[in-house]
């Protein structure tokens, strides 16, 4: 389930409850005033008369849960897009610069922190299609060496990878990897930013609608 589908469960479990509170109240209200009517032998007007009101104040919370959720999904929507938006650019920006020595510095580190999250003694990088920027692949082994404290060699993979830009850290076996991509970490960054939104939707974690 993607972190949107939950925020937004989460606004609907809201909404029903907020609807079945107000429900179990007015069930108690019309027990109350109709015991109150019969004494004073006046129960069938009184019963008219709290019936409505009992769904007057229901169809009301109805309609104000209805706004606050359309108005949330909106807030939702927007913020996404915007994230999303951001994200995009920066990625275009990055993709541009693959011929500078500034992407290559780039990728030395998202491969150190790759091989070193995944801590074995042999690390496969796999760039992306169309870039060979210069890496020092001596430089990835001595700092992932460093951090694990695990020797590690370094090698570049034969085998390309369809990535806007960014490194595949994998172990040589094939059956461990970090993908360091921009995409993937746009996507682990999206994660994050949905984490951001909700409790800025929820009212810093207040989640009453």
């Amino acid at each position: 389930m993607s972190g949107v589908q939950s925020i937004i469960e989460m606004i609907n479990k809201k909404v029903t409850e907020k609807e079945d509170t107000i429900i179990k109240d007015a069930k108690k209200l019309r027990e109350t005033k109709l015991l109150d009517a019969r004494k004073k032998g006046k129960a069938k007007k009184a019963e008219m008369m709290v019936e409505a009101e009992i769904q007057s104040r229901i169809d009301s919370v109805k309609r104000d849960a209805n706004a606050r959720l359309a108005a949330r999904h909106k807030i939702l929507e927007a913020k996404e897009a915007l994230i999303t938006e951001v994200l995009e650019l920066a990625i275009e920006s990055l993709t541009k610069k693959h011929k500078t020595k500034g992407y290559a510095n780039m990728l030395v580190g998202l491969a150190i922190e790759g091989g070193s999250i995944l801590a074995v003694e042999e690390v496969e990088l796999m760039l992306p299609k169309g870039q060979s920027p210069q890496m020092d692949l001596t430089k990835i082994s001595r700092e992932i060496t460093r951090h694990t404290g695990i020797k590690t060699r370094v090698s570049l993979s034969k085998e390309k990878i369809s990535s806007a830009g960014g490194v595949l850290v994998k172990s040589k076996d094939g059956t461990k990897w970090v993908d360091n991509t921009f995409e993937g970490r746009r996507n682990r960054m999206m994660s994050e930013m949905r984490k951001l939104i909700s409790p800025i939707l929820f009212e810093n974690n207040n989640t009453s609608i």
